[in-house]
C-alpha cells in the first residue's frame, strides 16, 4: 500500500492487463479494423469546454452531465466523430462516449485509489439536485466521501468544524454517520457567501426532516447571521453597543466568555463582575488571575485615567489594566502601582 497527496507523485507503473481483464472490458461488436475496444466517459469534473454535441444520425443534442465538462473542444469532437473514435453508445442512440482501443493502451492498468471507491464529484451534484432541485452549484462534494473521512478520524461525541461549508456536505455527512452508528457528533458550519441560507442551511434542514422519498436523519441545528463588525477600518464601531464592546475586551484579555456563573454552579472559571454603582465600579469588567480589568468608556464623552478615577476603583488586585481615551498618570507612577493603560480603541487586542 502506498500513500500520497497526489497519486501522480507515486509514479507507479500500474498493473499488467490480465487476459481476464481484457476479456471482461474489451470487445469488438462492430468488427472495427483497429481491433478490440471499450468505451470511456467523454466528460470530466474539471473546468473545460461546454457545448452541445449533436448526434449526426438522429440530430439529438447532448450536454455534459451536471457539474462536468467535455474533455475535448468542439473542433476535436467533430474530428473524432468523423473518424469513429467518438460514438453515441454501442447502439448509436445514447450519450457520446470515447472508443479506447486495446492496441493503443500501454498494457498496464492504473492502480485504484481509496478515493475512487468513496464518491465522485458527479455524485455530489446529483445528491444536491435531489435535495434542493438546484443545478447551480460548482463542484459540491458527495456526502459519502466526507462520511468515510469522519468514520476514520472522529469519535462519536466529537465536534466537527467546517470553516468553508459550501453546500453543507459536512453537516449532511455528520447527520448520516450519527444515524448509522448512534453517535452524537456536532458540527459548526461557516459560510460567508449569499447562498448560506437558501442552500447550506436549507440542505441541512431537509436532511434532518427528510426529502423526496428519503426519511430524515433527525437532529437539529441553529442558524445565525453575523452582527455588525466591532471595528470599521480600525475604528471602534460604537453602534454595536457598550455591552458587546465589554464582552469583546474581556474575551481578548482573558480568553474567557463574559458571563456570570450559572445559578447553583458556584464560581465561574473566569470570574465576572457586573457593573456596580460609582465611576470605577461601573467601568469594572472583572478580575482574572489577580488582574482587574476596567473599561472607562462613554460613547459621547472623552474619558481619562487620572488620580480621581483611581480613587473610585475599589477592587484589590496585583495588577490593573485600564482602558480609557487619555491618561494623565506618569509612567513611573503606573509602574510602581502595577497599572497598564490602554488607549481606546487602538490598543484593543484583535484576536
Amino acid at each position: 500500500i502506498s500513500y500520497a497527496k497526489n497519486q501522480l507523485c507515486l509514479q507507479l507503473p500500474g498493473f499488467g492487463l490480465s487476459d481476464e481483464y481484457i476479456d471482461k472490458n474489451f470487445t469488438n461488436p462492430d468488427n472495427d479494423i483497429r481491433g478490440f475496444w471499450k468505451t470511456t466517459d467523454l466528460s470530466a469534473n474539471h473546468k473545460g469546454p461546454y457545448f452541445e454535441i449533436i448526434n449526426p444520425l438522429n440530430g439529438e443534442k447532448h450536454l455534459p452531465p451536471i457539474g462536468r465538462y467535455w474533455v475535448f473542444n468542439e473542433k476535436e469532437v467533430l474530428r473524432r466523430i468523423e473518424e469513429g473514435t467518438i460514438i453515441f453508445g454501442k447502439t448509436g442512440k445514447t450519450k457520446p462516449v470515447q472508443k479506447v482501443f486495446l492496441q493503443k493502451k500501454s498494457g498496464r492498468k492504473k492502480p485504484e485509489t481509496w478515493w475512487d471507491k468513496h464518491g465522485m464529484n458527479s455524485d455530489g451534484m446529483q445528491e444536491l439536485s435531489e435535495i434542493l432541485g438546484t443545478k447551480k452549484f460548482d463542484h459540491p462534494k458527495p456526502s459519502i466521501t466526507i462520511k468515510y473521512i469522519l468514520e476514520l478520524s472522529t469519535r462519536k461525541d466529537d465536534l466537527i468544524l467546517d470553516s468553508f461549508s459550501g453546500s453543507g456536505t459536512t453537516a449532511h455527512a455528520v447527520l448520516n454517520l450519527n444515524q448509522q452508528d448512534g453517535g452524537n457528533r456536532k458540527f459548526i458550519l461557516i459560510e460567508m457567501e449569499d447562498y448560506a441560507e437558501k442552500i447550506t442551511a436549507e440542505r441541512v434542514k431537509r436532511v434532518i426532516n427528510g426529502y423526496g422519498r428519503k426519511f430524515g436523519t433527525g437532529g437539529s441545528f441553529d442558524y445565525y447571521e453575523l452582527g455588525q463588525p466591532l471595528f470599521n477600518e480600525g475604528v471602534l464601531n460604537e453602534e454595536v453597543g457598550v455591552q458587546k464592546i465589554r464582552q469583546y475586551i474581556w474575551y481578548s484579555e482573558t480568553n474567557c466568555s463574559y458571563s456570570p456563573p450559572l445559578e447553583g454552579q458556584g464560581e465561574a472559571s473566569c470570574p465576572y463582575a457586573p457593573p456596580l454603582e460609582g465611576l470605577g465600579e461601573a467601568s469594572l469588567l472583572g478580575k482574572h488571575n489577580d488582574t482587574a480589568y476596567y473599561f472607562n468608556y462613554e460613547p459621547e464623552k472623552v474619558t481619562t485615567l487620572d488620580h480621581h478615577f483611581l480613587s473610585t476603583m475599589k477592587i484589590k488586585a496585583e495588577q490593573y489594566v485600564v482602558y480609557a481615551d487619555n491618561c494623565l498618570l506618569t509612567k513611573e507612577f503606573m509602574t510602581k502601582h502595577h497599572i497598564i493603560f490602554k488607549k481606546i480603541p487602538r490598543d484593543i487586542t484583535r484576536f
